[in-house]
């Protein structure tokens, strides 16, 4: 599951119930049905999350296999939200007095959005993703996963530094691939070339195994190279 998608089960999950409450709750304050505040204002944002999705889908019909920048991706559940405040404000045509109750709720829903933004990025993103420095540019990824077995195949394209390459070899441990150095398991592993199904135009490393950095832990494999201002790095595991 991607970081978006992450982000559209949330709102689903979480954010719709709550608008619901929102709705139900100001309702009962007023005196008036809140059962069918519940239900109004819930079923108005399921649908506008619906259409969202749909939306999302004619923009990017090829999603799970070409991934776009996921900032994007997530920006398709925010009209969902600005729905969802929305109906809060107007499931009730009384203004004056639950002006105080709809901009807490209004605020309430802001701050779980943003707060369900940042854990589905921790949740879904991928480490070798989010160990990029924030000043990496130009970055492309792409991902291959099985459901039912941990196999899984991983491609990622970003500019930066000479020094941030470095530093981020660093942090998963890829010491440098020579002739001479034993791994544990296939060498045919250790290849830069895309496997199949891979549709990314953007991926161009050189076929050299030189200044490759390799960790390698029974049938998992992760090796990346710095060539002409830009990280390349591959992981799999079989």
């Amino acid at each position: 599951m991607t970081w978006a998608q992450g982000t559209f089960a949330y709102c689903f999950g979480i954010l719709v119930p709550v608008v619901g409450v929102l709705s139900a709750l100001r309702l009962r304050r007023e005196r008036r049905p809140w059962f069918k505040g519940f239900i109004f204002a819930s079923g108005a944002m399921f649908l506008a999350l619906v259409f969202c999705c749909l939306i999302a889908k004619l923009c990017f019909p090829h999603y799970s296999n070409q991934h776009p920048p996921e900032l994007i991706a997530n920006a398709f559940t925010v009209p969902s939200v600005v729905a969802g405040i929305a109906v809060i404000w107007y499931v009730s045509n009384t203004r004056l007095g639950s002006r105080r109750f709809c901009t807490f709720a209004s605020a309430l829903v802001l701050v779980l959005y943003l707060g369900g933004l940042l854990l589905c990025y921790e949740a879904f993103t991928w480490s070798f993703r989010k160990a990029l420095p924030w000043s990496a540019r130009e970055v492309h990824e792409s991902y291959m996963t099985d459901t039912l077995l941990p196999d899984y195949g991983y491609q990622l394209k970003a500019r930066i530094t000479e020094k941030e390459f470095r530093d981020y070899i660093a942090r998963f441990d890829l010491t440098p691939h020579t002739a001479t150095r034993t791994y544990s398991d296939d060498l045919v592993c250790l290849s830069w070339r895309y496997g199949p199904g891979f549709e990314g135009g953007w991926w161009d490393p050189s076929d050299s195994l030189d200044a490759t950095f390799v960790w390698q832990g029974d049938t998992t494999w992760t090796f990346a190279k710095y060539e002409h201002g830009y990280l390349y790095l591959s992981s799999l595991c079989h």
